[in-house]
């Protein structure tokens, strides 16, 4: 009980006492922050963050969110502890489980959750905003209509955030692969290509050749 404490000089401090409560619990905290960008104020937390894990405290955190937001976090001044962390990266969803999902959810054969499953390519937005429109047509097939629907499910909530972090010459770039024009090798086409596969818009499935995930 931390109301019989006196008050606390900050929240870093309130924090504190509340991780040597949960330390004394045999417990510990989990913090998880989805959708990461460079803030005055997250940088103020993680420097928080450090001082609790250098005194031992019991306290964790998960963070998530774009390639270049994460690569600008990790760069700051004072957040070189991050370039440390253990991190993941994101993978298209199963093909195979999300159709067993759509299967159970709208009770459909293999095949057809199959091809509404290929259709989303494993992308979580995708594969929610499909299911979504599916379920109140409660009509399990794919038709233009729901197409449309989807496309701008898709460019509203993930396309359009994607575009508008692009420069000029990366989205030149990704257009001249995706009308199949022609591409010059040269230092600046790697450049560009290894940021859009960073960035997960690009991926290369064979030697020698690239594609637009979307």
């Amino acid at each position: 009980n931390l109301k019989a404490n006196p008050p606390a000089s900050s929240l870093e401090a309130s924090l504190g006492k509340i991780l040597k409560v949960i330390d004394n619990q045999e417990k510990s905290l989990l913090i998880c922050i989805d959708e990461v960008t460079t803030t005055d104020e997250l940088c103020m937390f993680l420097n928080s963050f450090l001082i609790f894990l250098r005194e031992g405290m019991p306290i964790h955190i998960l963070l998530a969110g774009l390639y270049e937001d994460i690569y600008y976090l990790k760069n700051e001044k004072n957040m070189t502890f991050l370039q440390r962390a253990p991190h993941e990266d994101m993978n298209p969803l199963n093909v195979t489980l999300i159709a067993q999902d759509y299967m159970s959810s709208f009770n459909i054969n293999h095949i057809q959750a199959t091809e509404l499953a290929i259709l989303t390519k494993g992308f979580p937005t995708a594969f929610q905003a499909l299911g979504k429109y599916l379920w109140e047509k409660r009509k399990y097939e794919i038709d233009e209509t729901t197409l449309n629907l989807l496309d701008k499910a898709l460019y509203d909530y993930a396309y359009r955030e994607l575009f508008d972090k692009l420069s000029k010459k990366e989205f030149d770039f990704l257009k001249k692969i995706i009308t199949k024009g022609s591409i010059e090798k040269s230092w600046e086409t790697t450049k560009y290509r290894n940021e859009l596969l960073k960035k997960g818009i690009l991926e290369t499935t064979e030697s020698g050749r690239f594609v637009s995930t979307q």
